[in-house]
């Protein structure tokens, strides 16, 4: 394992953001270790998923439903990926409700962390002022396996968390032990958790007033809703790769993908080729990144019974035509 830390210091403030490499478990999902896969994997997320409404909701629940006393704030990320939800922790007005702000993030891909590095390292250099941050980044960990030494230590040292938040992360996690993924899983030698022990484990992590947030698309009631929200996410791709003026911000920052996604997604094509060629993205990426989605029902029938009926939240994606099936939920973790 090797060690990059990067340290700012100076008399009014300090952090310090460190980023562990670890050997990653061959075969778990390998697709975003370059930076080339990174950078369009958050421009194209930025594009087809807005998720700022979503995270702004997580920084108001923290910053309005913790005890008022509390000053310092302890939040894990399994699956951090690019630091997405991670930017909202460290601008105002999160930065002003708490003067000491303790993150630990983890992910399979370092390519991922070493974004997320660099992001984090920006928005403090501009943001923060009189905080204390320390935010552990540790790569090569295998987060869908409650059983990972990543999370042993943890148990092992006794921390817990005022939040954990899984950000589009679950989908990772089979649905169960005969499911597809669990097989695929078990086939390749690579040890897994349900989405059931998954969430059982944040909630031990979790803090007496802690709160588990899940950000994830769910599968529809019935085989005919889940099509319906799949017609609708092919429907919003396809205009958003066709719309001059999102790819033309685009290709300001990556121009490479601008020029593949006008290729791809040809206007001169009829319409419904460009729908099969947006449904096929989207089941050649569950496929190639190992996602199982379940209903929502089910999602919030195993957090009642972790956490309690009336501790369990759920806020729908703001955009509900485009985004049917992409939800919010929240748990609290009280007595």
């Amino acid at each position: 394992m090797c060690s990059i830390a990067c340290d700012v210091k100076d008399a009014l403030r300090q952090t310090v953001v460190t980023l562990r490499e670890g050997q990653a478990t061959p075969g778990i999902n390998e697709s975003y270790q370059t930076a080339g896969r990174v950078e369009s994997y958050v421009a194209t997320q930025e594009i087809v998923v807005p998720k700022d409404a979503l995270f702004g909701k997580i920084i108001d629940v923290l910053m309005n439903e913790t005890a008022p006393p509390r000053r310092s704030i302890r939040i894990l990320e399994p699956g951090m990926g690019p630091a997405a939800f991670t930017r909202f922790v460290l601008r105002k007005p999160f930065l002003d409700r708490f003067d000491e702000i303790h993150v630990q993030g983890a992910d399979i891909s370092h390519g991922m962390l070493v974004y997320a590095a660099e992001v984090i390292h920006a928005l403090y250099q501009s943001n923060v002022d009189g905080q204390r941050i320390t935010i552990a980044l540790s790569s090569g960990i295998n987060c869908v396996n409650v059983l990972d030494p990543f999370y042993g230590a943890i148990r092992s040292q006794g921390r817990r968390f005022d939040a954990v938040v899984a950000s589009q992360f679950e989908h990772y996690c089979p649905n169960s032990h005969g499911s597809s993924l669990a097989c695929k899983y078990r086939e390749h030698g690579i040890p897994y958790s349900t989405k059931a022990e998954f969430r059982r484990m944040c909630h031990d992590l979790l803090e007496e007033g802690g709160v588990y947030f899940t950000l994830d698309d769910r599968f529809g009631e019935s085989p005919e809703e889940y099509e319906r929200i799949c017609r609708a996410w092919d429907s919003y791709v396809v205009r958003q790769f066709t719309d001059d003026a999102v790819l033309h911000q685009l290709h300001s920052s990556n121009p490479a993908l601008a020029r593949n996604l006008r290729l791809t997604y040809d206007r001169q094509r009829p319409r419904q080729a460009l729908l099969r060629v947006a449904a096929q993205a989207r089941e050649h990426r569950r496929e190639i990144c190992r996602e199982e989605i379940e209903p929502l029902s089910v999602t919030r029938r195993d957090l009642v019974a972790l956490f309690g009926e009336e501790n369990v939240q759920c806020m729908m994606h703001p955009s509900i035509e485009t985004h049917p099936g992409f939800y919010l939920m929240w748990a609290f973790k009280r007595n």
